[in-house]
């Protein structure tokens, strides 16, 4: 299998697993050709392109640009199996953009699901019983300006995408301005409600906060990101008491969940894993990554948050 990796920077993340998978990356597409040689004869690509279009005699595509780009460069690719980059379509594109997208062969890469304390939790939700309510909680201070739907998008969209994985589908009921933030209010046909809130904090990194509360009780989580160091998860707490998180080994455990992401989904292009298998462990084809870009989507458009979050 031979693969290509369009975007020279998160896009490499993608390198190491896709290798150890036995894959051969033999491709790397930038938009600047001198920094995209560098980068392609520092990893051992052998052939670098500013043109996306010159990847179609490959097996397997990484796409890891910025989400405005996504519709066009997937529509390059019709008969390639494409690992995309979340948000699959983002902000600035309507959903029935996704009618014209290569459905069976594109899966979005939300690897939240793959984080060891994600799948604690999950192995936990049994012994709270049926889910009652879900609150998750993502500040932010980036050197960025998005508007607060952006934010959802590139930030809030992780903790996100493993309660719908968990729940399914779920529909806004309300959206409402914070001080410093935006808070979405959904529902599920189950009865479950959830909020989910997206706001600027003090310090320069990312804070998820994720609170489910069942019949029998309560799950607590948080992943914290400080600007210039590995993402840290933990503690998780189910009922008030913390559990023990299994070792996934040294280093940054977010990038680390993106490498098993990624391996498993080298497994179902492969015809290793069915789809209902990838599905059921935490992947998200397209039709799945729909389910977020529909709950954001239904927010309106409200003024840019600067980086001091005025």
């Amino acid at each position: 299998m031979r693969a290509g990796i369009i975007g020279s920077n998160w896009g490499l993340v993608h390198l190491v697993p896709l290798r150890n998978a036995g894959v051969d990356v033999v491709a790397l597409c930038g938009q600047d050709a001198a920094n995209t040689a560098r980068v392609a004869a520092r990893e051992g690509i052998g052939r670098c392109h500013t043109n996306a279009a010159e990847l179609q005699d490959l097996d397997l595509i990484v796409i890891a640009t910025p989400a405005i780009t996504h519709p066009q460069l997937l529509e390059l690719f019709p008969h390639q199996f494409v690992i995309c980059e979340k948000p699959l379509l983002g902000i600035g594109h309507p959903l029935a953009r996704a009618a014209s997208l290569p459905r069976q062969r594109v899966w979005v890469n939300y690897a939240f699901a793959f984080l060891d304390c994600a799948q604690a939790a999950a192995a936990a939700l049994a012994q709270i019983g049926p889910l009652q309510r879900v609150r998750v909680e993502s500040t932010v201070n980036i050197p960025l300006t998005f508007s607060w739907p952006q934010w959802f998008m590139e930030v809030a969209s992780h903790p996100l995408s493993w309660v719908l994985h968990q729940l399914g589908p779920a529909w806004p009921r309300t959206v409402r301005p914070l001080p410093q933030g935006h808070l979405v209010e959904a529902w599920w046909p189950s009865g479950t409600t959830g909020e989910f809130v997206v706001g600027h904090q003090p310090q320069a990194g990312i804070h998820h906060r994720l609170h489910l509360v069942g019949e029998g009780g309560s799950i607590e989580l948080q992943g914290q990101l400080i600007w210039g160091e590995n993402w840290r998860y933990g503690p998780l707490r189910v009922n008030g008491e913390v559990l023990e998180l299994a070792n996934g080994g040294s280093g940054d455990p977010w990038v680390l969940a993106n490498h098993e992401a990624v391996t498993a989904l080298v497994a179902v292009a492969r015809g290793r894993t069915s789809r209902d298998q990838a599905l059921a462990s935490g992947l998200f084809d397209l039709d799945k990554a729909l389910w977020v870009e529909q709950l954001v989507g239904q927010m309106a458009a409200v003024p840019l948050m600067t980086e001091h979050g005025q």
